[in-house]
């Protein structure tokens, strides 16, 4: 279920027209139904919205074209509070409702804010323009190892989050602030700070540069957090969502906090250093982690951690 034609296949459903989708963008306070494009980064949005509410909001835009024929249920995403309101009105058409509580119907009505700025939403109080990375640079045909994944195709189905190659960097900016929206709400769902978010999403652009179909030419890392194979599969990463953002996102969070255990036991006076050697690394810390940690990733997150916003948590 990494994207939406995923999600709603997991429902049985085909995926709604652009139209349909661009109503169902409105309905839940994401923007209006004209500014909907479908773009990686209003799926990623539209997506992510539809598994925080834990229901099938899907029937809603059906509902629109059915009109009055449709089955009460499919009037509204919100159709038992409908359906409870017209027994109560039906049978006890005194009984009124406290102010302080609005009856179903009410509530079923009313239209779902928009995200504010301090949430983890997209469009809230990150500035991107000082995260997104630059195109890197390839590699030679004769550089590329067996293993590697470098020369896979890119999957270029409707709403993925895609790059547009496989080096690092190499993604529009719609794709990089899908993959740092993505990482900042895993980060917010586990309760981390905002200083944990920003060394993520440091090692993200050290790693990937936001691209989450990145790959190395010399070994077989992949992805957001450039997972070798046998690291990607502790971390439920494989051939089927080895590029998934949402997937990499998860795993990088995953990754980020086993690797804070270890600097916290066994380097406690310096652990912002350690959480990315470890990473980078392994438990054997040869290849050069502590040295990027210092110049390139703790510098990086200390500048991510002003773009989250100085005034405003994106974290609360």
């Amino acid at each position: 279920m990494s994207n939406l034609a995923g999600y709603y296949s997991s429902k049985g459903k085909p995926l709604p027209s652009l139209a349909e989708r661009a109503k169902t963008y409105e309905n839940l306070g994401l923007g209006s139904a004209a500014s909907y494009r479908g773009t990686p980064a209003q799926n990623a949005t539209l997506l992510w919205k539809l598994k925080e509410r834990g229901k099938d909001v899907l029937n809603s835009s059906l509902a629109s074209e059915a009109g009055n024929n449709a089955p009460i249920f499919l009037q509204t995403y919100d159709g038992l509070n409908v359906l409870l309101e017209k027994i109560r009105t039906l049978f006890f058409p005194n009984v009124v409702n406290s102010p302080s509580q609005p009856c179903p119907k009410q509530r079923s009505n009313q239209k779902i804010p928009k995200p504010t700025p301090s949430s983890s939403a997209p469009g809230g109080s990150i500035n991107y323009d000082e995260m997104y990375a630059p195109k890197g640079k390839g590699y030679r045909d004769d550089q590329i190892a067996s293993y590697s994944h470098y020369n896979v195709p890119i999957e270029r189905t409707e709403g993925r989050i895609a790059g547009n190659s496989r080096i690092h960097g190499d993604a529009s900016d719609e794709t990089q602030r899908a993959s740092i929206d993505l990482i900042v709400r895993e980060v917010k769902s586990r309760g981390l700070s905002d200083g944990d978010a920003a060394y993520v999403l440091s090692m993200a652009y050290i790693e990937s540069g936001f691209n989450p179909d990145a790959a190395a030419g010399t070994t077989s890392a992949s992805g957001l957090g450039q997972f070798i194979d046998k690291t990607g599969a502790h971390y439920g990463l494989g051939s089927n969502n080895r590029f998934d953002a949402e997937a990499n996102a998860g795993a990088l969070v995953d990754a980020y906090e086993d690797a804070k255990k270890w600097a916290e036991k066994n380097h406690p006076n310096d652990v912002d250093v350690y959480i990315y050697a470890y990473h980078h690394d392994g438990p054997s810390l040869k290849y050069g982690g502590v040295d990027l940690a210092r110049e390139e990733v703790i510098p990086r997150a200390d500048m991510f951690l002003k773009a989250l916003n100085p005034n405003m948590s994106v974290l609360p």
